[in-house]
């Protein structure tokens, strides 16, 4: 009888150390992936709301650059973030066969980096029309105190980036409203982007929320560093441009296409 009970105790005491062992190995944070979703989106929506204050009131003034700073790197930072949750997530799941963590946090980054692509994709667009805008004179820069600009100032405001247009790219726009299968828009994005054709991020999202574990360690395995590259590459691309200033129109065009990017390697 002792022994039985001896035996007992061992097999609850295994139990139990296996109870915590596997929850002690699912260490992903959801509360911190839907955080940072949420940023992502507060983010996307603030972009979209000082484009349309400098469209509408035809003034492009210091608080509409500071804003669009934050806003662009407030976005970059809370999807990289919830792209390494969702990765943790999925790898745990796929080491664990389903046991710990959760492959379906990348469907979730999917839709949502697949939706504010198109709408980033929107938003750098209506910045080139505002660019021209200030080039035609129909947008009022005003910056503090209404100084006067010096002539480097004025011939910076004045140049033309053309490493910023982008022929075609009306149509890029549209490509958000189709599968990633058809239509002509894969083929002129990867033109405009060739680096982006090695991402694998698209691959995973499948095989992961299907539970086919092999597929999908190898995949984010494979995929992990195309991420961080393209994290590393923005925050140098960020650097690069400088700040948005109401007398550098251009480094705001900079900024956001550097975010499309960002976003066309996540999504």
């Amino acid at each position: 009888m002792r022994v039985n009970v001896a035996a007992k105790l061992a097999a609850a005491v295994l139990t139990l150390t296996g109870a915590a062992a596997s929850a002690q190995s699912s260490t992903f944070d959801r509360g911190a992936f839907d955080a940072a979703l949420n940023g992502a989106t507060a983010a996307m929506a603030k972009l979209e709301h000082v484009t349309n204050e400098v469209e509408t009131s035809a003034v492009l003034d210091e608080a509409d650059g500071l804003a669009l700073d934050m806003a662009t790197e407030a976005y970059g930072s809370s999807l990289f973030t919830a792209y390494q949750i969702a990765h943790e997530a999925a790898e745990q799941a796929a080491n664990s066969n389903g046991q710990s963590g959760d492959g379906r946090l990348l469907s979730e980054l999917e839709v949502v980096a697949e939706r504010d692509e198109t709408r980033a994709i929107n938003v750098a667009r209506r910045w080139e029309r505002i660019h021209a805008r200030i080039n035609q004179g129909e947008i009022q820069e005003v910056g503090a105190g209404a100084r006067l600009l010096s002539p480097a100032e004025e011939a910076q405001r004045r140049t033309v980036m053309d490493s910023l247009v982008r022929p075609g790219f009306a149509d890029i726009a549209r490509r958000g409203q189709q599968p990633r299968s058809q239509g002509p828009f894969d083929s002129l994005w990867n033109a405009l982007f060739p680096e982006v054709q090695a991402a694998q991020v698209l691959m995973c999202y499948g095989p992961c929320a299907a539970q086919n574990w092999p597929a999908c360690i190898t995949c984010i395995v494979k995929a992990a560093p195309t991420v961080i590259n393209a994290w590393n590459e923005f925050q140098s691309a960020l650097s690069a441009a400088g700040p948005c200033k109401w007398y550098r129109p251009g480094a705001c065009l900079k900024r956001l296409w550097a975010l499309v990017k960002f976003l066309a390697v996540v999504a």
